[in-house]
């Protein structure tokens, strides 16, 4: 048996205890809600379980909005080294269902809709609001040439989602000099350099004609690296290599 009565901005809703022998059990109970909107429109809700004294009516509609941006000193980075970078929103109710969201930024997506991008949840049986902030988030980062980095699921509560990218494009600077180019004669100069992602040794080779005193060679490394090997090969006049 159920009552409701009004009591000032709140509604008192009782029912009467039959039979029930345990407690615990006997403070259980389901509920659903259906609303109304101006224009006809209605929606009813699941049935939630609680044992909980006091019920938080909130608009099914009500949403909180994310922004991810990406960091202004490497937005440039985004369609040179990096091709796309996706970021997934999970949030996990109260009531245990699960919300996704995801948004990939890529150059043309800058472009067409600025440095701000969302990502939104709303209420699923939700009624602690401090709970409700809380949400995780994973970025996967997607380079030219086909390398991949994802983070792992990162806790957070802030509306604002910094895209700090993990490795940015370096660039190395290789001089010849023209008087020892001249002096010995040589024809051609071969550079290679190693540089490692993670566990991974990549190596990119660039080449010197005579007449190029001097050349850039790009290679990503994490934000506080700067560590590279590199190797010079000779080749001088009648094919004779150094």
């Amino acid at each position: 048996q159920k009552n409701i009565i009004r009591e000032g901005d709140y509604f008192k809703l009782s029912f009467l205890r039959k039979g029930e022998e345990d407690n615990a059990k006997w403070l259980d109970y389901q509920y659903k809600t259906s609303w109304s909107f101006f224009g006809g429109h209605n929606l009813e809700t699941e049935w939630v379980n609680s044992s909980r004294k006091n019920i938080v009516l909130t608009s099914p509609f009500a949403q909180r909005e994310l922004v991810a941006i990406v960091e202004a000193a490497n937005i440039t980075d985004i369609g040179n080294s990096i091709k796309s970078v996706t970021v997934t929103m999970k949030k996990i109710h109260e009531n245990g269902s699960i919300t996704n969201d995801e948004v990939r930024i890529d150059r043309k997506k800058i472009i067409r809709e600025g440095n701000n991008f969302k990502l939104l949840y709303g209420k699923k049986g939700d009624e602690n609001l401090a709970k409700w902030r809380n949400y995780e988030y994973q970025i996967t980062w997607s380079y030219f040439g086909g390398y991949t980095f994802q983070t792992k699921w990162i806790k957070a509560e802030r509306m604002v989602i910094m895209l700090v990218p993990p490795l940015v494009q370096k660039t190395i600077n290789i001089e010849a000099d023209p008087e020892t180019v001249a002096k010995y004669g040589i024809r051609a100069i071969h550079v290679k350099v190693y540089y490692l992602l993670g566990d991974k040794e990549l190596t990119k080779r660039m080449t010197f004609k005579k007449d190029e005193p001097f050349k850039t060679l790009d290679i990503l490394l994490p934000n506080n690296v700067d560590d590279f090997e590199y190797e010079i090969n000779w080749k001088l006049k009648g094919n004779k290599r150094k």
